[in-house]
């Protein structure tokens, strides 16, 4: 059949074919021309379009359009154009299939409220109790209203005056069209069956939006698999909006749920999508790999009425949700989603929740982390993260929270709730509560869960290997009852040995490429080695020993000071050099009472050093004495605190006696006889002189200083 004929079949009483230009690549009478010129084929609808607002009745034009769209349906789709100032009324049912579109040539009221919605002139209005129904590639785009809509609602009158659906989604079709505003009904936008399996797929790839929505219910899609697309939806109450205001705000609140998703949703994509008032703004349910980006749902502020902004209930998996706002709502984002934690259920970033009553965001179910964004309230009051007994694992990472009672409200310190270092709290009555301690318990081989960096090791039980990790992690053991690492396993101390944290203390290892290296932490007693220096507290409790400078080749020096302890402290050796127990070594006993005797662990050597000892009785010296080398290092004074000084003086150079058991040298005391007297000027011969409380002595003698 020429196109001519089809052409001139085609149209019906009322109606005009208006064909677009047609590609001038297609020579006329081809059949590339013919199907160009069809498929771009549009009819101007000579609707009755008597619709009157008073009465909410009109001639039914729905028998007429649905000729008209069954007559380009089978001539491969075409558009049904509204002239404009019509006002068509759909009495009954209109089905739209395989590309058939109905449009008009504006789809805007210039006016964003009010009474001026009621006359315009460029709106089809659908009787609550029809509906547009949409097949494949087909729709409307134009703006619906509710036959019997009356404008500045009361909320009262939205409860039980607004019902109905405008545009019905046909099961097991695909590539659906809906643009322009839609007013007064129960449901904006449905899909045909929303009762069957989750798993079952029955629609496909529609495109709705831009919208304009004012409805108990925006948009319901269930079930669809291969990516649905929703961008530019605004549901704002504009039929109530200039309505005298009610208490706590309840002419803007809408009950019902702005966007409900559910079942499939495979890849589902919204953007661009905001609400007021709604109940619930976005509820998802057994939705999988939905991704929601700059989706606002905001809502009167102050309402403890149970509205949320975002909820994913059922068998919600990886839904995203990307650079969104809620604002008002008295919970920002619930996640109860039971899918399991094969999949993680929700992932927000870069999103801003604001102005809660109880809580910014809520998991209850399931895996979530929550990434970048904002968290915050006006005044103080409410949580920002808050955890139910039944959540997975709750990750928060650099989130900025300011204004809550509580920052993250962990149900308990079992609850895995990691909070990263760049996390920000301000203003916040308390930041944690109940914050989550991982813990392990003791044994030869532990196992760690690799996310947990900071665990806590309960029981005493000596630990040699460690499972786990990774390279270049590092973990902190916290060990209330102190704890024992061995080194005979996977654990490197640092002297080969095993090494003793205290109680209430911490250990830090670091994963290398096949071990868990000690590299820090509250040692408790063992050798400590370092390569530099080493501080040690004075509360510090070694009870073994003690290196100061490297295990192997030239130390580094330095000066080591020790303080004999209390009781308790008996028994042991300090030893000063190399190594324990060398030739050369300095060794201090501390056996018994209060004596404190200083010895070559070989047997000999030079005594090189100052003794000092505060405490009552005589210090015993065995072995000689080198006299050149007490003379090295000497001080300029005797005081009550030295009992040798390595300084040499004369008799008439020695201080006021009276301080008893000082000894000193003397070059020239030996000038002296028994009796005191000077036996010549020779030089004499020098030695050792001692205070016995009244005189310099030696050898019985008195010895004093002459002129």
């Amino acid at each position: 059949m020429s196109l001519a004929r089809e052409l001139a079949d085609l149209p019906l009483k009322g109606a005009a074919i208006i064909p677009f230009s047609p590609e001038t690549s297609f020579p006329p009478d081809t059949i590339g021309y013919d199907l160009n010129l069809q498929s771009r084929r549009a009819m101007v609808a000579d609707v009755a379009g008597d619709y009157n607002t008073a009465t909410g009745f009109g001639t039914d034009d729905a028998p007429y359009l649905q000729q008209l769209a069954t007559a380009l349906e089978a001539q491969g789709g075409g558009t049904i154009v509204i002239p404009y100032g019509r006002r068509p009324y759909l009495g009954s049912d209109l089905t739209l299939n395989n590309n058939v579109i109905i449009e008009f040539a504006k789809c805007s009221s210039g006016s964003n409220y009010g009474s001026g919605l009621l006359s315009f002139r460029n709106a089809v209005w659908v009787s609550p109790t029809a509906t547009i129904k949409v097949g494949n590639g087909s729709g409307p785009r134009a703006s619906l209203l509710r036959a019997g809509l009356t404008m500045n609602n009361t909320s009262a009158q939205v409860a039980a005056l607004w019902f109905g659906t405008a545009v019905t989604i046909l099961k097991n079709t695909s590539d659906h069209v809906i643009e322009g505003m839609i007013l007064g009904f129960e449901w904006a936008i449905k899909c045909e069956d929303t009762s069957s399996a989750a798993n079952v797929a029955q629609y496909s790839r529609s495109r709705i939006g831009p919208l304009l929505l004012d409805n108990k219910n925006g948009i319901w899609l269930h079930n669809y698999l291969d990516i649905p697309r929703l961008d530019a939806g605004h549901c704002w109450p504009f039929c109530t909006v200039a309505a005298v205001a009610e208490p706590n705000g309840a002419q803007l609140k809408r009950p019902g749920t702005a966007l409900r998703l559910s079942g499939v949703n495979d890849w589902t994509m919204v953007n661009r999508f905001f609400s007021y008032g709604y109940n619930r703004g976005s509820w998802l349910s057994d939705c999988a790999s939905v991704t929601m980006q700059n989706v606002a749902h905001d809502h009167v502020p102050g309402s403890s009425d149970g509205s949320i902004g975002f909820l994913m209930t059922g068998q919600t998996r990886e839904i995203r949700i990307l650079g969104c706002q809620t604002a008002g709502k008295q919970y920002g984002i619930w996640n109860a989603g039971q899918y399991g934690n094969a999949r993680v259920s929700l992932l927000v970033s870069d999103t801003v929740v604001w102005v809660t009553t109880t809580a910014a965001i809520v998991n209850e179910y399931g895996d979530i982390l929550i990434r970048g964004g904002s968290l915050r309230n006006t005044t103080v009051g409410g949580s920002g993260v808050k955890t139910a007994s039944t959540a997975g694992v709750t990750e928060i990472q650099g989130v900025d929270m300011r204004g809550f009672a509580i920052g993250v409200e962990n149900f308990s310190t079992s609850t895995v709730t990691r909070i990263d270092r760049n996390t920000r709290f301000t203003n916040c009555t308390a930041e944690v509560v109940n914050a989550y301690k991982p813990t392990i318990a003791s044994a030869s081989t532990i196992t760690l869960n690799p996310n947990d960096f900071e665990i806590e090791v309960t029981g005493t039980t000596q630990i040699d290997t460690i499972t786990g990790g990774r390279f270049g992690q590092r973990i902190v053991l916290h060990v209330p009852g102190g704890l024992t690492l061995g080194a005979s396993g996977n654990i490197v101390t640092q002297n080969g040995s095993s090494m003793i944290f205290s109680a209430g203390g911490a250990a830090v290892l670091e994963r290398n490429a096949t071990a868990w290296k000690v590299v820090g932490g509250s040692l408790c007693a063992n050798y400590v080695f370092t390569d530099k220096i080493n501080v040690f507290t004075a509360a510090q409790d070694f009870r073994n020993n003690v290196s100061v400078g490297q295990t192997a080749g030239t130390s580094m020096g330095g000066t080591l000071t020790l303080t004999r302890g209390g009781a308790g402290f008996e028994g042991g050796q300090v030893t000063f050099g190399y190594g324990n127990n060398v030739a050369g070594d300095w060794a201090a006993d501390v056996s018994s009472g209060n004596a404190f005797r200083l010895f070559r662990t070989d047997g000999g050597g030079t005594l090189v050093a100052l003794l000092i000892d505060k405490a009552a009785g005589d210090i015993t010296l065995s072995g000689s004495i080198n006299t050149t080398a007490l003379k090295v290092g000497g001080v300029d004074a005797i005081d009550t605190n030295r009992l040798f000084n390595a300084r040499s003086y004369t008799v008439g150079t020695l201080p006021t006696p009276g301080t008893g058991g000082r000894l000193a040298w003397a070059s020239n005391c030996r000038v002296f006889n028994g009796a005191g007297v000077q036996e010549g000027g020779g030089a004499g011969t020098g030695g050792l002189v001692n205070d016995n409380g009244t005189d310099w002595k030696i050898a019985g003698t008195n010895v004093s200083a002459v002129a």
